[in-house]
C-alpha cells in the first residue's frame, strides 16, 4: 500500500489534545467530578458506559478499561498508551459479545489486540499488528512500513488465517479450496482502504489538531443530547 504521509508532530499535536479533552470531560464538564486517578470508575448519567482509570500520566503512560454491557451486547476495551507527550507504544485488547439473531453462535463472541510501535513506525522500524479471534479462527494482520519519508508512506500488509480448537482441519481445508477468493477480496479490501486513505486523510492534515479534537467532542456531545 502507498498511503499519503502523515506528519508525526501532527499526529502527537492529535494525541495530546485527545489526551487533554478526554481528561478535561472526564474532570469538569459535568459529566463526572471526581479527580482522575488510578482505580476510579467513572459512569455517565443514564448510560451502561463505565470507564476505569489505571494510570493517567501524559509524560509516562495512559491507560483504562472502557465497558458496555446491556441485555443485547457487551463491549470490553483495554488499551495503553505510552506516552500522550511522546507517542511511544499503543496496545488495546477488544472484547465483543453480539445479541442472538441470524448469525450462528461461534460468531456471537469476538476478540481483538492490537498493539502498534508509534515512534519507531517514522523511522521505518515500527510495526502494526492486529490480532483477531472468534471459536473457529484466528486471523493475524501485520502492517510493517518500507519506506517512510515526508510525503508517503510505503506499507507492506501481511495476513495469516487459521482455525483452532476442533475447527482447525475444517478451516485449513476451506482455506485451501477457496485461497483464490480470499486472497483477491483481501487485495480489493486493501485498495479499498489505499483510496479512502488518500479521499480523507490530506484534507484532515490541513486543520488543526485541536480543533478536529474539539469537533469530534462537540459532535459526540450533540449525539448524547
Amino acid at each position: 500500500m502507498t498511503l499519503d504521509a502523515v506528519p508525526q508532530a501532527w499526529f502527537g499535536r492529535i494525541v495530546r489534545a485527545a489526551h487533554d479533552q478526554t481528561e478535561r470531560l472526564l474532570a469538569g464538564t459535568g459529566v463526572v467530578t471526581a479527580p482522575l486517578r488510578p482505580g476510579t470508575r467513572y459512569a455517565p448519567p443514564d448510560s451502561d458506559v463505565r470507564f476505569t482509570v489505571e494510570s493517567w500520566e501524559p509524560r509516562v503512560a495512559t491507560s483504562g478499561e472502557l465497558t458496555f454491557a446491556d441485555e443485547t451486547i457487551g463491549l470490553a476495551c483495554e488499551f495503553a498508551l505510552r506516552s500522550a507527550e511522546a507517542p511511544a507504544t499503543f496496545d488495546c485488547a477488544v472484547q465483543l459479545r453480539l445479541p442472538e439473531g441470524d448469525q450462528p453462535a461461534f460468531l456471537r463472541t469476538w476478540s481483538w489486540t492490537g498493539a502498534a510501535e508509534l515512534a519507531r513506525w517514522w523511522r521505518s522500524a515500527g510495526r502494526v499488528t492486529v490480532t483477531v479471534r472468534n471459536k473457529v479462527g484466528v486471523g493475524e494482520f501485520r502492517l510493517v512500513p518500507v519506506r517512510v519519508d515526508g510525503r508517503q508512506w510505503k506499507v507492506k500488509v501481511t495476513a495469516k488465517l487459521r482455525g483452532q480448537g476442533l475447527a482447525r482441519p475444517l478451516v485449513a481445508i476451506a482455506l485451501l479450496v477457496l485461497r483464490g477468493r480470499v486472497d483477491r477480496q483481501f487485495v480489493e479490501t486493501l485498495r479499498k482502504a489505499e483510496r479512502r486513505w488518500h479521499e480523507e486523510i490530506p484534507p484532515l492534515l490541513r486543520r488543526d489538531p485541536d480543533e478536529l479534537v474539539q469537533e469530534a467532542l462537540s459532535k459526540w456531545r450533540a449525539d448524547r443530547a
